[in-house]
Parts: structure tokens; sequence; C-alpha cells
């Protein structure tokens, strides 16, 4: 099971991104956001293009977990000044754990409950939701 943090803001200029060579979807802004936000903290890699937007790894606790950006915005449709983004948070699980229902995903997890926090308290994050 995956997490998601769904949010809207006007914090990011996603026409300032790298264009995903893969499918045409924004996102890399918020995960470099991130990264400068955790400033060595927790070691997160460069935001990569995916199909369904833009994702970084890291270890969290031991733990390996995808952390995934993707926003709902079209260059000739969109003129909201606020933006509704979603980061989506996956935990790895090794195959042994995977068959017997261990290290799963919650929203006790310590991970999710960590970036929940950064997104909730950040005053420029609005309506700011979990799924």
């Amino acid at each position: 099971m995956n997490l998601a943090i769904h949010f809207k803001t006007a914090k990011f200029d996603v026409t300032q991104e790298q264009i995903n060579p893969i499918n045409p979807i924004y996102g890399e802004s918020l995960l470099i956001w991130l990264k400068s936000k955790l400033n060595g903290q927790l070691d997160i890699c460069d935001p990569a293009a995916e199909d369904w937007g833009w994702y970084s790894t890291l270890t969290f606790e031991d733990n390996h977990y995808l952390i995934g950006a993707s926003v709902f915005y079209s260059p000739e449709e969109d003129s909201a000044p606020e933006l509704e983004w979603v980061l989506q948070i996956d935990k790895r699980q090794s195959l042994k754990q995977r068959l017997f229902g261990q290290n799963k995903m919650s929203l006790t997890d310590p991970c999710f409950i960590f970036f929940h926090e950064l997104i909730r308290n950040c005053d420029e994050f609005k309506e700011v939701e979990i799924s």
C-alpha cells in the first residue's frame, strides 16, 4: 500500500522544470524543494522522471522508500495560481516481507508521518489531505 499527500500551492513554477522525457507530467520542483529542505538530514536522491511524474528514493530509519511527485497542470488549460500536487510515499518490502505481510506502509509509518508533518506545517501549502 502506498499513501499520498494531496495539497494545493502556488509555491512552484512548473514551467521552469526539466521536460519529463517519458510523459509530459510535472512534479520535479516539489522533490527539489524537499531535498533542499532536508538539507542533508536525509539522504534523498535527485529527482528522476517516470511515466506518472517524478520520483526520488531515500532511506528512512533503515527502510527504503520511493517518494513520487506529480501535479495537475496543463500549459494549454491551466491558469490557476494554485496547483493541485500529490506526494506519494511507497515503502519497499522484501519478497519475504510481502509474503508474510510484514513491514507494510501505514498511516503510522515514521517516514509518512515525517513528510506529512513537513507538508502540513508549510504555510504555503493549502488543503492538505491524505489518501
